[in-house]
Order: structure tokens, then C-alpha cells, then sequence
């Protein structure tokens, strides 16, 4: 199966909008877990590090901007 077969084609849409960094890097947590973890990702860490990253970015000075979609 190829990559673009797997991937919904409105994917690519969260890295055009105003927090395209925020979802980039959650992206790349998401694929560091997955890397480490061969059983499956647990539910629990992964928010944990999404809110640990959010909290980061707020207090880095980061306005997180409502979107639509």
C-alpha cells in the first residue's frame, strides 16, 4: 500500500493554518512514541505529553489561534 492511500487527504491541511507549528510538533511526538512503543501507543502518555507541549508553547509566549476546521 502506498503512503498517500493511507493518508486522509485533508491531512496536509493542518500544516497550512496558524498553529501549523504546534500540530507539527505533536505530529513528531506522536511518531517518537510510536517508534518506541512496538505494542501501541498509550492513550494516557500521549495526552500527557500533548498537554506537557501545549503548556510549553503558552509559556513560551505562543497565542494558540481558533481555527474552523
Amino acid at each position: 500500500m502506498k503512503l498517500f492511500e493511507m493518508i486522509p487527504e485533508r491531512f496536509f491541511q493542518l500544516f497550512t493554518g496558524k498553529n501549523r507549528q504546534v500540530y507539527a510538533e505533536a505530529l513528531l511526538l506522536l511518531y517518537e512514541q510510536h517508534n518506541s512503543n512496538r505494542f501501541g501507543i498509550e492513550y494516557d502518555l500521549m495526552r500527557d505529553l500533548f498537554q506537557e507541549l501545549i503548556e510549553t508553547q503558552q509559556e513560551l509566549g505562543y497565542a494558540f489561534d481558533s481555527e474552523e476546521d
